[in-house]
Formats: C-alpha cells, sequence, structure tokens
C-alpha cells in the first residue's frame, strides 16, 4: 500500500506490525536473517519497530537526501538527463543549490555526472538518474552501515548504563538514559 507521509512524499511504510529478526541465545546478537550465531542456530523473536520508517525521514537521517535533493530527483527521472542551470530553471531553485544537491546525489550514487563538449568549447556537466537497481544496492547497503553504526551506538549507552549501575549503590543514575 503507498500512502503520503505528512511532507507529501509517496512512502511504502508498514503496518505497524511486528517484524520478524533473528537472536542467538548464547550472545544476544540480533540479526535480520536466520543463521548460526556461536555455533548454535539462532532463534526467531517478535521486534516491534519503535516508529513505522518514513521515506523522507530515512533518506534525510540515512542519506542526507533533503527534500530539495529528492525533488531534483524526481526532476531528472522525469527528464532523464539535465544540467544545473536547467534543472534551476525547472523547480524554481538557486544554481548554487541545486549543484551542491546534484554534487552530494552523485556521492550517494543516485545520480551520475558525464561532461558534455559544448561546440563553442568547453563543457558542462550534465547529470542524470542511476539504474533503479543499481540505486537500490547502494541505498541497501548505505543503509546496513548506518544501521551497524547504530547497533554500535545503542551497545554504547547499554554500556554506559551497566558501568553506571556498578558504580551506584541505591542512587538513580543520571544522564546515562532518557525519561520520556
Amino acid at each position: 500500500m503507498v500512502t503520503s507521509d505528512s511532507h507529501g512524499v509517496d512512502d511504502h511504510g508498514g503496518d505497524g506490525g511486528v517484524a520478524t529478526v533473528y537472536e542467538c541465545r548464547a550472545c544476544d546478537t540480533v540479526e535480520e536473517t536466520a543463521g548460526t550465531c556461536c555455533d548454535r542456530p539462532m532463534r526467531e523473536v517478535p521486534a516491534t519497530p519503535v516508529r513505522d520508517p518514513d521515506l523522507q525521514l530515512v533518506l534525510r537521517d540515512v542519506f542526507g537526501i533533503s527534500r530539495t535533493g529528492l525533488e531534483i530527483c524526481v526532476c531528472l527521472m522525469r527528464d532523464g538527463e539535465s544540467t544545473v542551470p536547467a534543472v534551476a530553471e525547472a523547480l524554481d531553485l538557486d544554481r548554487s543549490t541545486v549543484a551542491r544537491q546534484v554534487n552530494h546525489l552523485v556521492d550517494v550514487g543516485v545520480l551520475g555526472k558525464r561532461q558534455r563538449l559544448l561546440s563553442e568549447g568547453g563543457y558542462v556537466n550534465v547529470y542524470s538518474p542511476k539504474d533503479v537497481e543499481e540505486v537500490r544496492r547502494r541505498l541497501e547497503r548505505g543503509l546496513a552501515a548506518w544501521m551497524r553504526d547504530a547497533e554500535s551506538l545503542v551497545e554504547e549507552i547499554n554500556r554506559a548504563k551497566v558501568e553506571a549501575a556498578a558504580e551506584m549503590d541505591d542512587e538513580e543514575p543520571v544522564g546515562v538514559y532518557w525519561d520520556g
């Protein structure tokens, strides 16, 4: 089902249901796919998302793609290929804004960039959308790397909580976890 989020961006969001993940009984490692860990099969466990993913937020938070960047992608998917001045005019944006955005989108791997020679001499950069499957693979790899980093942060918080609890007698640990 395709819905529209509060930003007006179409999103193939979840239904808020319970997802399945796999956990090692020995070391508590959690994985998305079934496998073995610590020489044992991992067990299936339910995992309710804290919040359903939102396309706009994932693109912004994980890949640094802003709403303007997304609008530029849509423009280039529609037009096939274009230059910064043409995109800026089509979207009524400043050229420097478009230039920054397309360079970031090239770095993320969503757009391709090539130089077109001009008949009067010189060249112009031309941007075009990359193949959908290639973009999907790149974004999946980027999301996996982001998830690994996020998991490290959660583990760091848990270590801090355990250390603080060990140092405290009956006092409440301060600044280690959040209320509400």
